[in-house]
This record gives C-alpha cells, structure tokens and sequence, in this order.
C-alpha cells in the first residue's frame, strides 16, 4: 500500500486474522529540524557548524521493526520494510497483528541486512519498498541499495551557496535505532507519532561541518564522511504522543 510519504510490508509470522489479542500500530512521521517543520526546497535552517541549509531530498529505507517490552519480551515483526520518501509528506505505516500488551519502546534499522542488501530486487512485487521503481535508491554496479539519500544546498558565512549530496549505502552502515516510549497495546489500535529531526544528523556525537567534513559521498572513497553521518544519526527519531485510531 503506497501512502504519502511511505511504503510498507511486513507481518507478524504469528499473524492470526480476527485474533480479538492482536492489535496494530501505525507510526506517523514528520520531518522536523528542532521542532520547525522542514518544507522542502524552501524552508532554511542553521546546522550545528552555523551552516544554512534547505533541504531537497530525504530519502530512506526501514527494516526489522520489533516491538520492545512486551508481555512476553520482545515481539519482531517479520520481514518488514518500509520506504520514506519525505517530500512527499509524513510518512505512515501500519504495524499488524501485534500481540496486546504494554511496550517500552520500539526498534528497527535504517537500512538493510547484508542478505537482503544484496538480494536480486526483482523478485519485490510492484508496490513493494524494496522494488527499485517505488524507491529509486538501488545501484545496480553495487548490487545493493542507498540506505539514505540526503541532498540540499549549504551556505557557510563568507562562502556562495553550494550543493550538498549524500548517498550513504554498503552493509556497514546500517544504523540500528530504539525509541523508547511506553505504549499501551491493550485495547484499541493506536498511533505513535514520530519526529525525524533533520538537525541530529549534524550533531551528537560530533559536530559537522558540510565545509569542512565535504558535500558529496557516494559512501566510497570519501574520507569517513558517511561513516560520521551515520554515527550521528541514532537519535534522529524521537517518538511524540500516543493516541487512539
């Protein structure tokens, strides 16, 4: 199912229809940088560095959803994927046939096992987040696909503007993320409103600076950029509110 934003497959292996213990959570994401809604090719903000942005592309690949705390541990949902383009509006995703329970928090990977990085894409079905049509982020002289596709313009005072692109890809950098958050799965299907906030990507545990670090990387070859990007990028997701569906 294509929605704004986002595309998304994936099932418990357990999954049991009109199962009255199962439940589903959707996560709705924003695109935010320090709580200031990014509108992109328009809105302009300051990194870390003092850097003016405006943001053009995001782009990015989840997988491994599971769901933490549960009554009976940890609950992992079964080959699940979901495709975000940013762009084009908050993405959303639905999360079926969860056990119902209370949770701490929820996990899952930007980016791809080795395995599936490197499966052949035709297999995924039209509206699948892995078919290279729906996500236009697979290299086929790599055999494997862009985890995430940041690109905009920077300005550095004293400096013209200039173009930034980052393409970070290769099985080493997959970035594992935990939002911890408690949810209470018991007796209605909820919503867990998420923040993606562009601004951490610059910072925590390292500043950088486009000027400095470099504005382009393909992920090879390009002096640890993509290496310091996604070491900053654990805590890009912070989860907001609960509600109801």
């Amino acid at each position: 199912m294509a929605l704004a934003g986002l595309v998304f497959t994936g099932l418990l292996s357990s999954c049991e229809p009109n199962n009255p213990e199962k439940i589903s959570l959707a996560l709705h994401i924003e695109t935010t940088f320090d709580n200031e809604p990014v509108v992109f090719d328009v809105s302009q903000h300051v990194n870390q560095a003092g850097e003016t942005l405006v943001f053009k592309r995001l782009d990015y690949l989840l997988s491994d959803f599971t769901l933490l705390g549960g009554p009976n541990g940890d609950v992992g949902i079964k080959g699940s994927y979901a495709f975000v383009n940013a762009k084009g509006g908050a993405g959303h995703i639905e999360l079926d046939s969860i056990p119902v329970g209370q949770y701490t928090g929820i996990r899952f990977n930007i980016g791809l096992d080795s395995m599936v990085n490197h499966s052949d894409p035709s297999q995924y079905g039209p509206s699948h987040p892995l078919n290279p049509n729906v996500n236009k982020l697979h290299w086929d002289w790599t055999g494997g696909y862009i985890f995430t596709a940041l690109e905009g313009t920077y300005k550095h005072p004293g400096h013209p503007e200039s173009v930034f692109l980052y393409h970070m890809a290769l099985d080493r950098n997959q970035r594992s993320v935990t939002v911890s958050f408690p949810m209470d799965l018991t007796k209605r299907n909820k919503m867990l409103h998420l923040d993606y906030n562009l601004a951490e990507v610059f910072r925590n545990p390292a500043t950088f600076s486009i000027e400095e670090k470099g504005d382009f990387s393909h992920s090879t070859f390009d002096n640890g950029i993509v290496e310091a990007l996604v070491a900053n990028m654990g805590d890009v997701f912070t989860a907001k509110h609960l509600q109801n569906k």
